[in-house]
């Protein structure tokens, strides 16, 4: 179990086999039927290891909304519940999944994130194609929540860079590794939320698949530092999601 870093995904779908369409056409991820512990669900996976699960929007709790969640593993699900809590974000839904211990959460500015107590490993090395390796938190206030969430995983300021369109674009590091970042949003963005990047071997190629699939391309494709280049869309559902890679 890694303290503090990004281990799982979910997304919720209206239409669930639309998006394990979209999802494969523009990712390369396969869509199975799984159940686990009595719950039933669509496990995508890159390469055959699981990267992602896909819910219907009906069969959870009223008020859910459809898109990406994220999962950040920590030693004990009650303490950070209590730290949210504290810090003035609230809980959505509880879980627990065999030896697994899942809480979904609002953050103080309404941003849901998720937690896992006794995550299994995943093993995938950094970068690899079909996972999700940068996590950006588009927050009404970004200097105001940090500290929630630095409290409750460790994390630490990597590099603030200049230049984004609401002030800074915030590095966030867990373990001085850089894993996202934090900004606040801009007034198109109707409220906080996270936004999560997937590793493709080309941004010129996805950007195709994602007009092909039924998709749109909002921003870009942008050159970032190091050499990358991304995309933010939005799948057919209306749902945010974004790629990272060379430029093809």
């Amino acid at each position: 179990m890694d303290h503090g870093n990004f281990v799982w995904y979910e997304y919720t779908a209206a239409d669930p086999g639309s998006a394990a369409g979209f999802y494969g056409s523009v990712m390369g991820w396969t869509a199975e039927a799984a159940e686990v512990a009595g719950i039933r669900f669509t496990m995508f996976r890159a390469d055959g290891t699981p990267v992602a699960a896909m819910y219907p929007l009906q069969d959870l709790d009223p008020g859910t909304p459809k898109g990406w969640t994220g999962y950040v593993a920590v030693r004990d699900l009650d303490e950070a519940a209590t730290r949210m809590e504290e810090a003035g974000g609230a809980a959505v839904r509880r879980l627990t999944v065999g030896d697994m211990r899942l809480g979904v959460f609002k953050d103080p500015q309404g941003a849901r994130i998720a937690m896992m107590e006794n995550c299994e490993p995943r093993n995938l090395a950094y970068g690899t194609k079909g996972t999700m390796g940068w996590h950006e938190l588009l927050a009404a206030d970004w200097e105001s929540v940090f500290g929630t969430y630095s409290d409750l995983f460790g994390w630490t300021k990597g590099i603030a860079m200049e230049g984004c369109p609401t002030g800074v674009y915030q590095i966030i590091q867990s373990e001085g590794r850089d894993i996202g970042a934090m900004m606040t949003k801009v007034p198109d963005v109707p409220e906080p939320t996270w936004l999560f990047y997937v590793f493709t071997d080309s941004i010129t190629a996805a950007a195709e698949r994602v007009h092909a699939a039924g998709g749109q391309v909002i921003f870009g494709p942008q050159e970032v530092p190091g050499g990358m280049w991304i995309i933010n869309a939005l799948d057919p559902q209306g749902s945010s999601i974004a790629l990272v890679g060379p430029l093809g």
